[in-house]
């Protein structure tokens, strides 16, 4: 992900709207240029041109204070690219066809962030998420939801490897605690829940079946 954060330096740090190419002017026909528009709706854009498209880099601002600078293909917010909004959420990566969509860096105002793959502008793939407090999630997302294999570790030393769904664990995981207590088994909506093992720290194991983090006992096996 280094590429994204040289990008960011290079869009949100460099000087002034300057652009290399000469600037585009109705007299005379160029392949490739500079200029801007603004339409009545207050929207504008500042940028290279080719062929009477934008094209290569540019500056786009709405007037609800949005904006992105990074970019264009044909008119289109495509290739990478820096996209602010008022509230002061930040996303910097790739687009696609105006949509966010291979690796991206999303930061909020609240001190969350994501790094990672997006698609259809939403997390989808393998990602990153730090939250304020210190908490950190490593491993999938889809749909924009934690779903599938993952590793989330907190700041007090608790740690959770295994499945996900919509968020919450569910399905086969480990969860360990800093005393040295562990659980290895079944999870439902992020309880313990199923089958699995207690291992407490002194030796004390609890093997059997859990629902809601509560022990019911061993199993009655035919």
């Amino acid at each position: 992900m280094k590429k994204l954060y040289l990008l960011s330096l290079a869009l949100i740090l460099c000087p002034g709207e300057i652009f290399s190419l000469p600037a585009c002017n109705s007299s005379v026909e160029l392949s490739s240029c500079s200029g801007s528009e603004k339409w009545a709706n207050g929207e504008r854009y500042s940028g290279e041109y080719k062929n009477g498209k934008r094209t290569g880099q540019g500056i786009y601002t709405w007037p609800n204070a949005e904006k992105y600078k990074g970019d264009f293909v044909d008119g289109i917010i495509s290739g990478q690219g820096t996209y602010t909004w008022p509230n002061g959420n930040i996303y910097i990566g790739d687009f696609i066809n105006g949509i966010k969509a291979g690796k991206g860096l999303s930061t909020w105002p609240n001190g969350n962030r994501y790094e990672g793959d997006y698609l259809d502008g939403r997390r989808h793939g393998k990602g990153k998420y730090r939250w304020s407090g210190g908490d950190e999630y490593t491993g999938d997302f889809i749909d924009g939801k934690i779903t599938g294999k993952g590793t989330h570790t907190w700041p007090n030393g608790n740690r959770y490897e295994g499945d996900y769904l919509d968020g919450k664990r569910h399905g086969n995981g480990l969860y360990n605690w800093p005393n040295g207590d562990f659980y290895q088994g079944s999870f439902i909506n992020d309880f313990r829940g199923g089958e699995g093992t207690f291992t407490f720290a002194d030796g004390t194991i609890q093997s059997g079946l859990f629902q809601n983090n509560i022990y019911f006992g061993t199993l009655n096996r035919k």
